[in-house]
């Protein structure tokens, strides 16, 4: 190990030449501390290729002159040292790779200016990944908005500020950073990436229209900003307070499969005319804002809500209930006896008449939650994978649960209109994912009470197997909903979200189903057929201790109430 010292002009840092007047053969090694001075003319050291690991870097001298150093780091740079990275406040290292201080980064007291960390040249893009505590007063950045840059930062540090003003840019803060900033963060253009980070904006952050707040993790803050979006990605994203509450709207995005957590008591948008648009753009996405009253929390249309999306908002009280106005598209959820209420916009490809209201208990507190009630969009296994059941058609071919192909020879349908329903005999059962078994169903599961699943080596009515936890009859539903039963050329198990569940077999009136004429135009004569080789539990007290103590255990190990 050794004290390496810079002697050149601007030069490649692995020319040997270029150090300490051509003394040694190598360039800096693993371990030396290496040493760029102040010298009588500015100058840059181009690093393009990874460097050993380092005991230290300095660039500057407190005593030096203050012309300018730039070290500047090119695609395929790694900069890697133990100790500390100390610069000079008229020193820079900018451009793309990897920058990590083991030590952190000190700053070098020495003429004006600030020390410089910047992502890109003025010539060029590309990720700067830095690693390492930043002394106050570093100033972190871009280099330039013509090109495509992103600044990644790690670890825990406390910033004054990162002017973010180009679409072009974006700072993206990783897994294991705890980012401060002690001044507002005012983001005029671009995005701020969090991959599971915690960004504490102590004085809010402001959104121009167009720039994006967006991935997992924590902001800790107000946000504000007309025309922009904030948008959960791959995970959890959480607000810990104010949304949108400041002048203009926001756009609210849930990726698929992502959840936006709004754990603030300050409230969602400003007013009814300023108000965040939702939109739901997957599957399994889920809006929470339950620490604020549904009176502060506002909300523009919403758009793609689906089957599997969870809204999720603090009730007015017990007995909570919706009404629908299908052709405004819109869902009033309401108090009982209707004395508050609070309206929702949905699109037009909602159908409004197929969201259901339930009411849960998360830690303490009732909650309502909306989903699509049903049937719609239940997937079906197929030789080219997943469909919703609604759209299989007679001749499309389905997998049994024993991997055969088989052609469907008619999807009925059965509508329910709630008020005239018997509850017990026709509102569906809820089976949450994973309540059966490891990823059985994949996802929460509707069935009719009386639709059998194939649970151990029994057939089970979907009503027997009700435990008011992992398994429950829904006890809001809409105005009608609708149930599909798939009928093939023998009675079997197909799989519904990756549950064996039986085909329709000839055991209820087909004048029951909205297009039994269909069927009786197909088959004058009726299709007798022959029923699965199972015995049938169509009751609790039918269904085995042993296979109601599993069930037991599976909602204890997914989570739920363990007096399952």
């Amino acid at each position: 190990m050794a004290t390496r010292t810079w002697t050149a002009t601007s030069g490649d840092w692995t020319d040997p030449a270029n150090w300490d007047n051509g003394a040694y053969s190598l360039p800096p090694q693993t371990g030396d501390s290496v040493f760029l001075p102040s010298g009588k003319a500015a100058y840059t050291v181009t690093l393009s290729s990874a460097t050993p690991v380092l005991g230290s870097l300095t660039l500057g001298n407190y005593n030096g002159s203050s012309k300018a150093i730039v070290l500047q780091l090119n695609a395929g740079a790694s900069l890697v040292t133990t100790g500390a990275i100390s610069i000079a406040r008229h020193a820079t290292i900018e451009g793309q790779g990897t920058l990590d201080a083991g030590g952190g980064f000190d700053i070098i007291y020495n003429g004006s200016g600030k020390p410089s960390i910047l992502a890109g040249t003025a010539t060029s893009g590309g990720v700067l990944d830095v690693t390492g505590t930043l002394a106050y007063g570093v100033n972190v950045g871009f280099a330039n908005a013509a090109y495509a840059t992103t600044l990644k930062l790690e670890g825990t540090n406390s910033l004054g500020a990162i002017a973010i003003t180009s679409n072009t840019q974006t700072l993206e803060l990783g897994a294991s950073a705890q980012i401060t900033f002690n001044s507002a963060l005012s983001v005029t253009g671009g995005v701020i990436q969090l991959d599971g980070a915690t960004l504490i904006a102590s004085n809010g952050v402001s959104l121009a229209s167009g720039a994006e707040l967006t991935g997992t993790g924590v902001l800790q803050g107000d946000v504000s900003g007309a025309g922009s979006v904030i948008s959960a990605a791959g995970g959890t994203l959480t607000l810990t307070q104010a949304v949108g509450n400041a002048s203009g709207t926001t756009s609210l995005v849930l990726g698929d499969g992502s959840s936006l957590l709004l754990t603030s008591s300050y409230g969602v948008g400003k007013s009814s005319t300023e108000a965040p648009t939702l939109t739901f753009q997957g599957s399994g996405d889920i809006f929470q804002a339950t620490a604020e009253s549904i009176y502060n929390i506002y909300l523009g249309a919403i758009s793609g809500f689906a089957a599997g999306d969870y809204i999720k908002l603090a009730s007015f009280g017990a007995g909570d209930q919706l009404t629908y106005n299908s052709s405004a598209h819109t869902i009033t959820l309401s108090s009982a006896g209707g004395y508050n209420s609070r309206t929702f916009t949905f699109d037009a490809s909602t159908n409004v008449g197929q969201i259901a209201l339930n009411q849960e208990i998360v830690g303490g507190q009732t909650i309502d939650v909306l989903t699509i009630c049903f049937m719609p969009g239940t997937l079906i296994r197929t030789p080219d994978g997943e469909a919703p059941v609604e759209t299989l058609a007679r001749g499309d071919l389905v997998l049994t649960a024993e991997g055969d192909a088989k052609p469907v020879l008619w999807l009925g349908r059965q509508t329910i209109v709630s008020r005239f329903a018997d509850p017990v005999r026709n509102w569906p059962i809820r089976i949450m994912a994973s309540a059966l078994a490891d990823n059985v169903p994949s996802r929460d599961l509707l069935v009719s009470p009386d639709h059998a699943l194939r649970v151990g080596d029994i057939l089970v009515h979907a009503g027997a197997l009700v435990n008011d936890v992992s398994i429950r009859r829904e006890t809001l539903v809409p105005e009608r909903f609708v149930y599909y039963h798939v009928e093939l050329e023998d009675h079997a198990l197909i799989l519904a979200e990756n549950t064996p569940a039986e085909t329709f077999i000839d055991n209820v009136e087909r004048r029951n189903f909205d297009n039994w004429i269909e069927h009786e135009a197909l088959y004058p004569d009726g299709r007798p057929m022959e029923e699965l080789p199972y015995p049938r539990a169509k009751a609790r007290r039918q269904v085995p201790s042993a296979i109601r103590a599993e069930l037991a255990e599976r909602a204890r190990s997914i989570g739920l109430w363990s007096a399952a």
